[in-house]
């Protein structure tokens, strides 16, 4: 299903017919309401990241065009060579090209999720945790041994990672809404 499609949209809707149609997808789809599901929620979601970003749409907008004249033209070749009369078996083609590059596909699909995260903003997620836990493991070795440059190192490593803790999330939310596109 292409982005537009999840949405129940056109392609030349407006940016603010988009943004409702978006908002009417989410609470309809949301996994706290009758009828909703985490699958539809998260295909309302990534839809709204390929329609809400000017450059991933026109990608999109760009390879699904080719995508439909790819089609036509295959199904207009068809169609003026007439009807076959035997079916050959063939053995399936390679998607490698003789030169070593790979073959596109006319039939992939158009449009595919955003990739997971990866690199440093899942390390940023992780390490305020972290920090509590290695702070916390420091702060009472160096009170069990009566070490006080210990128990003060576990405690800086403690309140830093609490306050990224607090911190993080605030700084993605901040994130997301800009990604978001215009308002």
């Amino acid at each position: 299903m292409s982005p537009y499609e999840v949405l129940g949209i056109s392609e030349q809707v407006s940016v603010e017919e988009m943004r409702a149609a978006y908002v009417r997808s989410a609470r309809a789809s949301h996994p706290d309401r009758p009828g909703g599901s985490d699958l539809a929620m998260q295909r309302v979601n990534e839809a709204w990241a390929v329609l809400s970003d000017p450059s991933r749409k026109a990608d999109f907008d760009l390879t699904s065009r080719r995508a439909r004249e790819a089609k036509e033209r295959q199904h207009a070749s068809r169609t003026a060579s007439g009807p076959r009369r035997s079916r050959q078996t063939t053995a399936p083609r390679s998607n490698v090209t003789g030169d070593g590059r790979m073959r596109t596909q006319e039939s992939a699909p158009a449009w595919s999720p955003p990739p997971p995260e990866q690199g440093h903003a899942s390390l940023v997620a992780v390490l305020p945790p972290m920090m509590l836990v290695i702070g916390g493991f420091l702060a009472m070795a160096g009170a069990a041994f009566s070490v006080d440059a210990v128990f003060a190192v576990g405690l800086i490593v403690v309140l830093l990672g609490g306050f990224g803790l607090l911190v993080v999330p605030i700084l993605r939310l901040g994130e997301s809404r800009r990604s978001d596109g215009p308002q």
